[in-house]
């Protein structure tokens, strides 16, 4: 006997519901406005060969958590192909904030797509393009899957690349294979994907280009800085030749660009390497060294109108994480506290000692509060009353710092220059398809 169907996919929005079906041969992406045909916008429903094919129907991404559900449950015996004349409307785009539910799980679909973090994301105003983990072959090899958004909207997703185990993954080689791919395979989308993909993808090939060395200003580069720490991204500054010696590199860490950094304000502090310790890239990493702490900037999951805010005051949460008081990007609303589990780290911050908090913190009118942390890159403190009933820091907790690019005061291996940095962003040539 045939089990009936699984329960669809629902994303539920201000406007209406997003209902998301497969039929064992056809996916289908359905939008049930609020109000029915009374309501202000109307029913709209299309056909794809793919979970991922359903992302650019819908014009946002799908979690990994329900590209798994609908490739392995069948929701419908509907097998009809259908083809909408025009895309749905903007407003229909699943946002943050909404609700999903599908059998055996439910959740903010903001909170589901910040727990399925991207390997890589490279964006230049217009375009996006992300790469993301899509499941594991029987042979052990990794299958990639790009993403291309345009003005906020997804606008074609596909699995497309494939690593074997072990290899080693360079992030900006992988974002310009799938601009690559366009290339070749544009010609087997859907007519909608197809024609976007065609017209935007000389702009996004000229975009992701890399150039040869000599690098000039401005080059996004990640350089390896040898056993002081793990590979750093940075901007050239410039490009130098000593009299008797190699081509050096000058150029400016992002770690000197972080809230707290003794270098933040100081443009003219770069470091050299050496030209075959420099490549340009697309993708820099992380400073994982550095803090959530004062200054740092987080993204807000999952609320509708507040993308995020800067980190005021840290304290120690009920389940063993901690909380944070951010000042909102939104001046309408007043500082608020958040879990940890309800915000994203964008921007961290690298104080490095508790001294330097409480004078950016007293120079910016936010005065201490009782059982708050206070944390630098090698110290942390938290804030008690002393006998006098006064709030003041409690004896630092002190760990070594031993990064030189985070902590200026750490052992120095990089040869430094002081000179006037070049513009990061130079002007850039009119591009197709824009």
């Amino acid at each position: 006997m045939t089990p009936p169907p699984a329960r669809p996919v629902r994303i539920s929005g201000d406007l209406g519901d997003w209902l998301l079906h497969h039929s064992g041969r056809v996916y289908r992406a359905e939008f049930h406005p609020i109000g029915g045909p009374d309501g202000p916008l109307a029913f709209w429903s299309a056909s794809a060969s793919s979970s991922w094919e359903l992302e650019a129907l819908m014009g946002g991404p799908l979690p990994p958590a329900l590209h798994g559900y609908l490739t392995g449950h069948i929701t419908t015996t509907d097998h009809t192909w259908t083809r909408a004349a025009s895309p749905p409307p903007r407003q229909t785009q699943p946002a943050r904030h909404h609700s999903v539910a599908f059998d055996g799980g439910h959740g903010a679909y903001g909170e589901m797509l910040a727990r399925a973090p991207l390997m890589a994301s490279w964006a230049q105003e217009p375009y996006r393009v992300d790469l993301l983990p899509a499941g594991t072959l029987a042979d052990g090899r990794s299958v990639i899957a790009h993403r291309f958004w345009h003005h906020g909207r997804v606008m074609h997703a596909q699995p497309s690349q494939l690593i074997a185990p072990g290899s080693a993954v360079d992030a900006s080689e992988l974002l310009q294979s799938a601009v690559t791919w366009i290339r070749r395979f544009a010609g087997d989308t859907p007519p909608g994907e197809q024609a976007w993909l065609v017209r935007h993808g000389p702009a996004l090939t000229v975009l992701t280009a890399l150039p040869e060395h000599p690098y000039p200003a401005g080059t996004r580069v990640v350089v390896d800085v040898g056993s002081y720490r793990g590979p750093a991204g940075g901007v050239v500054v410039d490009t130098t030749v000593a009299a008797h010696g190699p081509p050096l590199y000058a150029w400016r860490p992002d770690a000197y660009g972080l809230p707290g950094h003794r270098y933040q304000d100081r443009p003219d502090q770069v470091v050299l390497s050496f030209r075959e310790h420099v490549r340009a890239a697309l993708v820099v990493p992380a400073e994982a060294g550095a803090r959530a702490s004062y200054g740092a900037r987080m993204s807000i999951i999952d609320h509708p109108m507040i993308s995020g805010g800067t980190v005021v005051r840290v304290r120690p949460g009920g389940d063993g994480g901690r909380q944070y008081e951010l000042k909102l990007d939104n001046p309408a609303f007043p500082l608020r506290w958040y879990l940890a589990s309800e915000l994203q780290l964008t921007t961290p911050a690298a104080w490095p000692t508790v001294r330097e908090v409480l004078a950016a913190r007293e120079a910016a009118g936010h005065p201490l509060v009782d059982g708050e942390l206070l944390i630098g890159l090698r110290e942390e403190s938290r804030v008690v009353k002393d006998a006098a009933g006064h709030l003041v820091p409690d004896a630092p907790s002190v760990s070594p710092s031993t990064d030189p690019l985070l902590d200026p005061d750490a052992d120095q291996p990089f040869a430094r220059l002081h000179c006037a940095t070049a513009s990061p962003d130079p002007p850039l040539a009119p591009l197709p398809g824009l």
